[in-house]
């Protein structure tokens, strides 16, 4: 596996594990993200699924990860699913996009998650509320 950095132009993403994403109830407005780590990692334009994920999983330590994410403004309830090549260029080019908007411009950041692969269930190709354990 190689590096990080050896995937050309790279950008720095924050994600966040172990913890657990909790629904929104009577008091709270939104969905929100209680415990875990939350980890910088950078990630190349030209990096494959495959072996993103294995170096997550290993920085995670557990076998193998899921990687979902959110867009800004749409709050944890509804994550994005990276589940190939296509789905991890389209939340790379995001990431560079969002890291030239002006400050002052900005509607929020890209939240990404990581969530423990039960290996017996392929990742839902959905925009729903998580249903895959926390690490």
């Amino acid at each position: 596996m190689a590096p990080a950095g050896d995937y050309g132009a790279s950008v720095s993403m924050m994600i966040s594990y172990g913890g657990a994403i909790v629904q929104a109830d009577g008091k709270a407005k939104a969905a929100y993200y209680a415990g875990g780590v939350h980890r910088i990692v950078k990630v190349g334009m030209s990096e494959r699924l495959p072996g993103l994920r294995a170096r997550l999983a290993a920085l995670a330590g557990c076998a193998d990860v899921f990687i979902r994410y959110a867009l800004p403004g749409e709050g944890l309830g509804v994550l994005r699913d990276v589940a190939d090549d296509g789905d991890l260029w389209g939340l790379v080019s995001l990431l560079f996009y969002y890291k030239e908007v002006p400050v002052s411009s900005k509607p929020g950041r890209i939240r990404v998650f990581l969530f423990a692969a039960a290996h017996d269930a392929p990742p839902h190709r959905t925009a729903s509320a998580p249903s895959l354990p926390a690490l």
